[in-house]
């Protein structure tokens, strides 16, 4: 297992896509601070509307970038027999997919703090005077755990598309499909068919978080009083975790790998 872990991060280390996804990813979030300090700067009043901006691209637009970085870390593998060489090495199948996880929960973990050191970085060269208050650092680290329980989840979700069909473009077609097209549709349901505040099929969706986070502007003890929404979305997303992980073993113990 550690070779496959240590061959994995090898591999990331030379690899260009990984590279560029990562600084496009950054630049997301430094654009993302610049908005909310040229909106602040403009009018004060209107702080919430830059908050809500950056945050629908920390907690949206760049799980796009983890689903390629992701889809071809894995689907690559495949299309040049690695994953072959390794099961002909008397590693099972189940430690290898076991490895393959780990290794995508190591890399969405490298992933998230990047964004939040690249908008703290953003935050300090745009003011000089930007100092983070222990409320503020408290709301930070709550937001990196909740935008770490997101890209969790995703890696889980999108880890099982990519072992089902082993084609890096086509993991991302339909991965882009499901963090797109479905939360759509829960929404549509929700608004037209369900038509509740107390319960929301959204809820269990990895990006509900981006609507939760909409909800306020810098208290995240706010976003709970929708009848415990961010509760049920925290206990959805640890089960969609197992679920996606198990799933991904099983079906890669399962399929032909050649």
């Amino acid at each position: 297992m550690n070779r496959i872990l240590k061959y994995d991060a090898f591999k990331i280390k030379k690899s260009k896509y990984w590279w560029i996804c990562m600084l496009i990813s950054a630049c997301l979030v430094t654009l993302a601070v610049v908005l909310v300090a040229n909106v602040n700067s403009v009018d004060p009043t209107a702080t919430s509307r830059g908050l809500s901006s950056y945050k629908r691209i920390i907690f949206g637009a760049n799980i796009v970038l983890f689903l390629i970085i992701l889809s071809i870390f894995i689907a690559e593998d495949f299309k040049n027999g690695t994953i072959k060489n390794i099961a002909s090495k008397g590693i099972s199948r189940k430690n290898i997919a076991i490895s393959k996880i780990i290794g995508v929960l190591i890399f969405a973990t490298i992933f998230v703090f990047v964004n939040v050191i690249s908008g703290i970085v953003s935050a300090i060269l745009i003011d000089s005077k930007f100092v983070l208050s222990s409320s503020d650092m408290t709301n930070l680290l709550k937001y990196t755990a909740l935008n770490l329980l997101q890209v969790y989840t995703y890696s889980c979700i999108f880890t099982f598309v990519a072992f089902l069909v082993k084609s890096a473009g086509s993991s991302i077609a339909i991965g882009f499909g499901l963090q797109s097209v479905i939360p759509l549709i829960f929404n549509l349901i929700d608004a037209f068919v369900i038509k509740s505040e107390s319960m929301n099929i959204s809820n269990i969706l990895p990006s509900f978080l981006v609507q939760l986070m909409s909800q306020n502007t810098n208290n995240l003890a706010q976003i709970t009083t929708k009848s415990g929404s961010l509760t049920i979305y925290v206990v959805a997303m640890l089960i969609e975790m197992i679920v996606f992980g198990v799933l991904s073993i099983f079906i890669f113990t399962k399929r032909d790998i050649k």
